[in-house]
């Protein structure tokens, strides 16, 4: 089959390629909160178009993993720092995620005194325009470098596509900028202005932007150039003077030529953040792996640069992890004629003793790794030391001290002693001496947060909704959120299972359950939840070996349930006997015109339950995968089943997943009568086979079982995780046959791979590149989406775009 190609002016408008540069056409979910890129891992090879119908929720962006991320930030906290300067006795930083700037009197230590973009530090709101996301004199979206020249102020304003200007020092938090670049008023954020070539006055995703003397640098990162004004723009949108990378003000090709792979001495691929000594000007060139060096500031369109660091000619710009190479290189730093380059993806910060004046030149020393030929973050730790880096960006000097934006990490390094060959010689480990953002040398998280939220999950499978209430678990924090549909990224609204957004123990601490809590994690297994007709919410809480169910939505957190499947009370938690009540490690849930199938796993069979009832009943109607209530060995063949994990239904068909006999049954019709046996089996050639395999018609299986997640159908298609394969797989169901094959693969590139994920992300052109670990994906027909439960994220995606990414 073929896929399903959209093409459209506002996805070639609305391309991103790197850190802070996110859709510029759109205003809507899509930046409504913490909505802003990281893509540190993407590859170069081709523009990545970002789709505003597809967002992720519980997390900063589409490449964090970051269990428990919150959007909330406070006096003390960072969320991926970009840029420091100190003017005078203020110290100003950059706090991209939180979209602020942060203002220290006398030092970096303590409490900041004022906060630019936010009315206070406990709001990270985008573009923050008293509480509205409105683009104003005030808010920012993405701030990255910040330059002065001890009288004005500048910001590079990236995802609003400008550049801005205080013509004094800011004294108050929230003050407003007095001039903007790139846009003819502080009202207008898009790209070009909206127009698909640039010009002199126009911007694109700039991340770069120093004060040489009394001239203006600004790299434009989007239109791979530098912009040069010949003095200080004191009027809205004014036109650059000069143009370098491009031949004129209305080209913005990579590399001049369109080429990804062939750079020269006068193109730029990215360029991100600038530096100058105050005659010469270096520049980043990410994506051509290169530092440039122009000897003096260029004062005609086109100049050549003048020196090439991490490549061997200025016609290649191959990434590398050795003495001479670089791996997406940010900023620059001249300190007492050394050279000291962030070395970004190589997590290091690279030291040349003189400033090189010729290709290829060998870098003297290292920090951050121990050889030159390692490249990991944080030197293949889980946790960050004193040592230790992840995507360091940017470079300060000050007050005798060397400061490291250690921005994956979320924290701002000091080197009290900066560092030098005498004492970071390869092998050798130089610590930091201060850090600030966290409160040790060995956390790393945005904003600080280890504990659960009300925004970040620590694990999500279960999904489901009724009116305008969506329900997903979070395993590992014992409990699930409820949202509201319609406000899906502004977090959740309550908590089950727990009493707050920050609490995570098992049945709330207590030895023994209550009627308000959950124990879901330490089984291995995924919860899952459904609703009925009556909007009866049903959860499956199966360490506690019961379905919990709530008569009404629960709109306050802790609320008590109403009725438990599988105890007799709400405060037992062992397995009751295989009979018509009893549950073993409940798992999948699902209800078929009033009827509650239940997966349950540890005794190898489906129970149904009727709960058209007003009064409930504990005792099952029928069972399937076993031939009778008191039968709970298992078994392989059409009729046995081994640990059912989820079901779905399609309207006419019940697909039960099957993780000890990995595959998925298929009944014709909804299950009548004791024991029914399935008409077909996908993932095995027949009901008696147990096969493991990465192709069209297998599964793969882990150590300890096979498939595993929740399925869904859609649009004539099952969607299954092949969650050890790492992809989500589709069947075509008109097409049903015993062992058939998928017709589309999610997450990698064919039917017949299965490569491993090394971190999620949208790592050529779709969220959907990599996934990290589905543990579903779930069809409401009651709303235009589908959503997909990602490990620790939970992702959206508009159903008419969902086979745009399929393979």
């Amino acid at each position: 089959m073929s896929r399903l190609i959209v093409a459209s002016r506002f996805l070639t408008l609305c391309v991103f390629m790197f850190l802070e540069i996110g859709c510029m056409l759109s205003s809507s979910l899509v930046i409504e909160k913490g909505e802003s890129t990281n893509p540190e891992n993407q590859s170069p090879s081709s523009p990545i178009s970002y789709d505003p119908d597809m967002i992720v929720i519980g997390q900063p962006n589409w490449y964090a993993v970051q269990p428990n991320f919150t959007y909330d930030p406070k006096v003390n906290t960072l969320s991926s720092p970009r840029d420091m300067v100190k003017i005078g006795n203020k110290y100003f930083v950059t706090d991209n995620n939180n979209h602020r700037i942060i203002v220290f009197e006398n030092s970096i230590s303590g409490t900041p005194s004022i906060v630019l973009g936010q009315p206070n530090f406990n709001s990270g709101i985008i573009n923050n325009n008293n509480g509205f996301h409105e683009t104003s004199a005030r808010g920012f979206l993405n701030p990255t470098q910040i330059t002065s020249n001890g009288t004005q102020l500048a910001v590079a304003d990236a995802n609003n596509n400008r550049v801005l200007i205080w013509n004094s020092i800011p004294t108050t938090s929230f003050q407003s900028a007095d001039i903007v670049i790139g846009q003819v008023d502080f009202q207008q954020r898009l790209g070009n202005r909206g127009e698909s070539t640039p010009n002199a006055g126009t911007l694109w995703g700039p991340t770069g932007v120093i004060f040489v003397g009394q001239k203006l640098v600004i790299a434009d990162q989007s239109n791979h150039r530098l912009l040069i004004y010949n003095s200080i723009p004191n009027t809205n949108g004014v036109s650059a003077d000069f143009v370098v990378g491009q031949a004129d003000f209305n080209a913005n090709s990579i590399n001049r030529t369109g080429s990804t792979t062939v750079p020269s001495n006068k193109s730029l691929y990215f360029p991100y953040y600038l530096s100058s000594d105050g005659t010469r000007l270096l520049v980043g060139d990410v994506y051509n792996n290169r530092v440039l060096i122009w000897n003096s500031l260029p004062n005609s369109n086109d100049a050549p640069a003048d020196v090439v660091i991490g490549q061997t000619s200025f016609t290649s710009n191959t990434a590398s992890t050795s003495q001479s190479g670089l791996n997406r290189p940010r900023h620059m730093l001249i300190v007492n004629g050394s050279l000291y380059i962030s070395d970004t993806n190589n997590n290091r910060i690279v030291y040349h003793s003189t400033i090189p004046s010729s290709p290829g030149a060998s870098a003297t020393a290292i920090f951050g790794q121990a050889l030159f030929t390692q490249s990991s973050a944080n030197r293949g730790q889980l946790l960050p030391t004193s040592n230790t880096f992840s995507l360091p960006t940017f470079l300060a000097y000050i007050d005798g001290s060397l400061w490291v934006s250690d921005s994956m990490n979320s924290r701002l390094l000091k080197f009290s002693n900066p560092p030098t060959p005498g004492n970071i010689a390869e092998g050798a480990l130089v610590s930091a001496s201060e850090v600030w953002g966290q409160p040790s040398m060995t956390t790393g998280y945005p904003n600080q947060v280890t504990s659960p939220n009300k925004n970040g999950f620590g694990r999500v499978s279960g999904v489901c909704a009724y009116a305008d209430w969506l329900v997903a678990s979070d395993v590992a924090n014992q409990r699930f959120l409820v949202f509201n549909r319609s406000d899906i990224t502004s977090g959740a609204i309550s908590v089950i299972g727990q009493m707050d957004f920050n609490s995570n123990l098992a049945n709330q601490g207590g030895a023994s359950p209550a009627a308000n809590t959950l124990s879901v994690n330490s089984s291995g297994l995924d919860p899952s939840c459904a609703f009925d007709s009556k909007g009866r919410l049903y959860i499956s809480d199966n360490v506690n070996n019961r379905v919990l169910v709530w008569n009404q939505i629960p709109l306050t957190n802790g609320a008590n349930a109403d009725f438990a499947f599988g105890q007799t009370n709400f405060t037992t938690s062992t397995a009751q006997g295989c009979t018509d009540s009893g549950l073993n490690k409940p798992t999948g849930l699902v209800v078929v015109n009033d009827k509650l199938v239940v997966n349950d796993y540890g005794y190898h069979r489906s129970l149904i339950f009727d709960v058209s009832l007003t009064n409930l009943k504990r005792s099952a109607d029928l069972v399937i995968g076993a031939p009778n209530f008191t039968s709970c060995s298992g078994g392989t063949s059409s009729t046995l089943s081994k640990y059912p994990w989820s079901a779905t239904w399609d309207g006419n068909r019940l697909y039960v997943v099957e993780y000890g006999n990995n595959r998925i049954m298929v009944y014709n019709s909804f299950p009548s009568s004791n024991g029914k046996a399935a008409d077909f089996v996908i993932g095995q050639p027949d009901f008696t086979s147990v096969l493991s395999g990465t192709s069209a018609n297998r599964f793969l299986k882990g150590t300890s079982g096979g498939v595993r997640g929740s399925p869904t159908v859609f649009n004539g298609f099952l969607l299954t995780p092949d969650y050890y394969n790492q992809r989500l797989l589709a069947f075509d169901i008109n097409l049903l046959t015993n062992g058939m094959n998928a017709s589309y693969v999610f997450s990698q590139p064919d039917l017949n791979s299965g490569l491993p994920t090394v971190s999620p992300g949208n790592n050529s052109n779709t969220a959907f590149n990599q996934f990290w670990l589905i543990m579903g994906i779930h069809n409401f027909p009651d709303d235009d989406y589908i959503w997909i439960s990602d490990s620790i994220r939970l992702i959206r995606v508009k159903k008419s775009k969902l086979f745009n990414y399929s393979n």
